[in-house]
């Protein structure tokens, strides 16, 4: 592309999407709270949910998530409908915590939570007892939250336990170890060095009488050494889990996402082996009725991702698969019925088709979602990724840019608008002025907020500290602008209670 023509279309993409937001919605527009189902959501502030929680001598239930979130929306659709668990939670003070509500992300950084949902239980005095997140079995839920109500001590207090004294857990204890969520705190309890070693310790400590729960601790402890050989033991443990189907079915989102890279350095034989009882798993679990829809969509993950090249790329004139991956999304477009269903299941068959050679065909199936969307901004992402790797600078950057303004609450707004300034910074790398007018933008919002510059605003801010200053590394006339910004965001970040010194290192 004739980069002389991008300003002037770049304003018009800009000026066009400034001008249409009051026809699709204020970007101000506060993001609505979930489909409430049958819990009791408290409608107080989370400091008063604590204190009640203290005066009651009551456990509390915390849910983080966000509207846009297709995770949270799986869980709304179906572990927050069923009756199991929302009888489980009536024994909670249940607080919804949306991460663009007031005070959320200080909130966020106070819990260690990050990614959307995270799920944490509370005992009286605030000590956590676990913390979950989406994927698991529909009925470890409930089992989860009755088991954490009964638990006296702190997670961290069983972790201890259970590495110095493992004979003294019980089988339910056990459990609530092999369900927590260990990467979604932030590496508060298991660090961040070595948390594989943690948890195949501990799948060692486990005893017989909870093979169940040893054998995901020694699966969870793979995945998180992904970058390691796998050693005999581990390959034994995953060959069992997949032959096995009631274990293939509590580890199944571990399978599904992981699988295939877990299979990856094994020697020859062992591979072939393991990839077919993948395929045979990717199969079955699409089959499964039983299974919420989103398991079964993965299944179409798995199956693409044995169809990887050695450098992670998919065939994209492979017939066979295109058919199969065009009759999955079919599937999911008619199967997902209702909004929450559609949030948390569209996106997957659109970006599938996108990867297998279907691009059109993922566009359509997106601008089509538009109009119905819980939150259209999220697959407007999508589309300007799926222009951007088609070469389409001018329609990525317009998509990106709606994408932002059409972005609802702080957090939410500036995450939006951050992949769109990392989208400028790539297409339009040359147009100083506009990327320090849209990031000064973005940072007004930022500002604006009393409580902005934490947690997953602070990561992404980060993000783009460092982004800037290798924007600024490839031309010496982008040096004084990024400076300007690169000062902003440490200044916004002194006014916070975080730690700035690796900002205030680089810049």
């Amino acid at each position: 592309m004739n980069r002389h023509l991008i300003p002037g279309l770049m304003l018009a993409c800009l000026l066009l999407w400034a001008c249409q937001r009051d026809a699709d919605g204020p970007a101000s527009t506060p993001t609505p709270l979930p489909d409430r189902a049958s819990i009791d959501w408290f409608e107080g502030s989370v400091d008063e949910a604590f204190a009640l929680a203290r005066e009651r001598e009551q456990p509390l239930f915390l849910y983080w998530g966000a509207v846009w979130c297709p995770p949270c929306n799986q869980l709304r659709s179906t572990v927050f409908r069923d009756p199991a668990f929302v009888a489980s939670t009536r024994a909670f003070i249940a607080v919804y915590l949306d991460g663009d509500s007031e005070g959320a992300q200080r909130w966020g950084e106070h819990f260690g939570a990050v990614g959307y949902p995270t799920l944490i239980v509370f005992g009286p005095q605030g000590e956590e007892r676990t913390r979950l997140t989406s994927g698991m079995a529909l009925e470890r839920y409930p089992q989860a939250l009755d088991a954490a109500r009964r638990q006296g001590a702190s997670l961290n207090t069983l972790l201890q336990q259970a590495l110095s004294t493992p004979q003294a857990l019980s089988l339910e204890q056990w459990a609530m170890l092999a369900n927590t969520a260990w990467d979604a705190d932030d590496g508060r309890l298991l660090g961040h060095t070595n948390p594989g070693q943690t948890l195949q310790t501990l799948a060692a400590q486990c005893p017989e009488s909870a093979a169940r729960h040893c054998r995901r601790l020694q699966l969870l402890g793979s995945i998180a050494k992904l970058d390691q050989p796998p050693d005999a033991q581990e390959i034994d443990n995953l060959m069992l889990i997949l032959g096995t189907p009631a274990l293939a079915q509590d580890n199944l989102s571990e399978l599904q996402y992981y699988g295939v890279k877990l299979s990856a350095q094994t020697d020859e034989a062992t591979q072939r082996v393991l990839r077919e009882a993948l395929r045979s798993l990717a199969e079955t679990s699409f089959k499964d009725t039983s299974l919420p829809l989103k398991s079964r969509m993965l299944a179409t993950r798995l199956h693409m991702d044995l169809q990887r090249d050695s450098e992670g790329e998919l065939p994209q004139d492979d017939a066979a698969l295109q058919k199969l991956v065009r009759s999955r999304a079919h599937w999911a477009d008619q199967a997902a019925s209702t909004p929450v269903e559609r949030q948390a299941l569209i996106y997957n068959a659109a970006w599938y088709l996108h990867q297998v050679g279907l691009s059109d065909e993922a566009v359509a199936l997106l601008r089509a979602e538009l109009e119905r969307a819980v939150a259209p901004y999220y697959y407007m992402s999508y589309l300007a990724d799926i222009e951007k790797a088609r070469g389409n600078a001018t329609l990525s950057l317009g998509w990106s840019a709606r994408a932002w303004q059409l972005a609802s609450g702080p957090a939410t707004r500036t995450q939006w608008g951050v992949q769109h300034v990392f989208n400028l910074l790539e297409l339009a790398a040359d147009q100083h002025d506009t990327i320090e007018t849209v990031i000064n933008q973005l940072l007004d919002g930022v500002a604006q907020s009393r409580d902005g510059y934490y947690q997953r605003t602070r990561m992404r801010l980060q993000r783009l500290h460092t982004a800037l200053a290798r924007w600024s590394d490839q031309d010496p006339a982008r040096a004084a602008p990024a400076q300007r910004l690169r000062q902003r965001i440490l200044s916004l970040c002194a006014q916070s209670q975080t730690d700035c010194s690796s900002l205030a290192a680089e810049t």
